[in-house]
């Protein structure tokens, strides 16, 4: 995508990149769903490099995740090629790397060219590694992506390149491989195309910002360009804007930008889902927030009428950025839901730092950072999950289980340096599908509050006889925590059901 000045840095650090002058080195011992996008990327071989590794035995869902990954990059360049790079030319680049990662590496006819990989272990591989300044320097730039589930390495000094475009987006892992198949299937790209004219818009899709380019003809920018200009919203500048060339970006930072035309808003919003209507002042019946922290993705409904209340007056408060150069950067990995009396939803995208917030897709604001953590306190189970989520848990040791066991064992861990409360009050549910199915409970649980001020604390929990157990299979445990009064919220660890 094409950022700010202010966020290129930003984006590498985010990235990891790993500038490997002569490789880099373990420290350690090495170890989705397929669309129509997918499959007509830029009409594509199955790469080689992906077919060799599955004479390795690579994991078939690995194999799979990585026919995603190269799909979902070369559909950011809908006029190029590629081909499979041959084994031999790719194995000393490699060679750091392929113990511990699914790698398939491609080429286009214009010089484009990288190696994409895909971990095949369950911790981050890159750990602990090490680059050396002696040897033969490497001819890749290695980065890491979603803590080192991805990697994609690009040949130093490459003709075209575009792949740091993508940068902000691999960092969220699957769901942006979906998201970048998702672009391609609308016919537009993360990459900014290099001989038409096209439109700039400026989203946040998920939790991260990105600019999305709708490429055009000569002739659908000279309509577009000579249309009727659109009333545009306070906290939308900068969002849209119409180029001839790729020069034409850098008239945000200027003020010769072009009005927006009512033609180019309305294919934004056909083409990209572009939405930035201001915050709505009508009275709200239901708010609800998810937030991403922590590796997991928690949700919250307000319970009363006075906190829902008290959140709408709160957001009354967020005033619209009109300045592009200033508007709110970085990931917004909170999204607030509000539903109206008459049933209109309102999406709102709010950043944990900074009280950035972004309405719909694209309508930029700011709230004080007093109101945006008052906010957060409204929700109190994701705001104790955001603050503590990384220093409470519980880890089951015997992680298999049979349905005649008489109790789960269990060790709760505590890493905040103080006492907290937790409830042995346990529910437990299932893997069934993609869904978690909560058990039955036959007995009752009171749900007594017991004080810990160790790190560590030896528990357990009734199971047979307790809940109604549903056969073999992945399952979970949790109980509630409470390190501060007012802040209770859930941890949990996952076991195996065997006969």
């Amino acid at each position: 995508m094409e950022n700010k000045k202010y966020r290129v840095a930003a984006a590498l650090i985010t990235a990891a990149v790993l500038t490997a002058v002569s490789g880099c080195s373990s420290l350690g011992t090495s170890g989705g769903a397929q669309t129509e996008a997918e499959s007509t990327a830029a009409g594509n071989s199955r790469p080689e490099a992906e077919k060799h590794q599955e004479a390795a035995q690579v994991p078939e869902e690995k194999r799979k995740l990585l026919e995603t990954m190269t799909a979902a990059i070369e559909s950011q360049f809908p006029q190029e090629t590629f081909t499979d790079i041959p084994i031999d030319e790719t194995e000393e680049a490699v060679s750091k790397f392929k113990e511990s990662y699914a790698l398939s590496g491609r080429r286009s006819s214009s010089g484009k060219e990288y190696i994409a990989g895909v971990s095949l272990r369950d911790e981050n591989p890159l750990e602990g590694m090490s680059c050396r300044s002696d040897g033969k320097p490497s001819e890749y730039v290695t980065s890491q992506f979603a803590d080192g589930r991805f990697i994609l390495m690009e040949k130093a000094g490459g003709e075209g390149g575009g792949f740091s475009e993508l940068y902000d987006i691999l960092q969220t892992g699957e769901s942006g491989l979906s998201y970048m198949l998702d672009v391609a299937q609308r016919q537009n790209t993360l990459v900014m195309p290099e001989e038409t004219p096209f439109v700039r818009v400026y989203m946040v899709k998920g939790t991260v910002p990105a600019a999305e380019y709708i490429p055009l003809t000569q002739e659908e920018y000279t309509v577009i360009k000579e249309g009727k200009p659109a009333e545009m919203q306070d906290g939308t500048a900068g969002t849209l804007l119409l180029c001839e060339r790729k020069e034409d970006v850098q008239k945000l930072w200027t003020d010769s930008a072009p009005a927006v035309t009512e033609e180019t808003l309305r294919l934004a919003q056909e083409r990209c889902g572009y939405s930035a209507d201001a915050l709505s002042q009508e009275p709200v019946v239901k708010a609800s927030m998810t937030l991403r922290a922590h590796g997991e993705t928690r949700e919250e409904t307000l319970g009363n009428r006075e906190d829902i209340d008290r959140l709408q007056e709160i957001l009354q408060k967020i005033t619209p950025q009109n300045d592009f150069l200033s508007s709110p950067a970085g990931s917004y990995d909170g999204t607030i839901t509000l539903t109206g009396q008459d049933n209109t939803v309102q999406t709102l995208h709010i950043g944990l730092q900074g009280g950035a917030c972004v309405l719909g897709t694209s309508w930029f604001g700011m709230l004080p950072e007093d109101d945006a953590a008052e906010v957060l306190k409204l929700f109190s189970t994701i705001d104790g999950w955001n603050r503590y989520g990384g220093e409470i848990s519980i880890r089951i040791d015997d992680a298999a289980h049979t349905e005649e066991d008489q109790s789960i064992a269990f060790t709760l861990e505590n890493g905040t340096g103080g006492p907290i409360d937790y409830i042995l009050s346990p529910i437990f549910y299932k893997k069934e599908g993609d869904s978690w199915v909560m058990l039955e409970s036959i007995a009752g649980f009171c749900g007594v509050s017991d004080r810990m001020e160790e790190e560590e604390k030896e528990l357990s929990v009734p199971w047979k006889g307790a809940f109604e157990t549903r056969g073999e299979g992945l399952y979970k445990l949790e109980i509630q925590v409470a390190p501060e009064e007012g802040l209770r919220f859930a941890v949990s660890d996952t076991f195996v059901v065997k006969k």
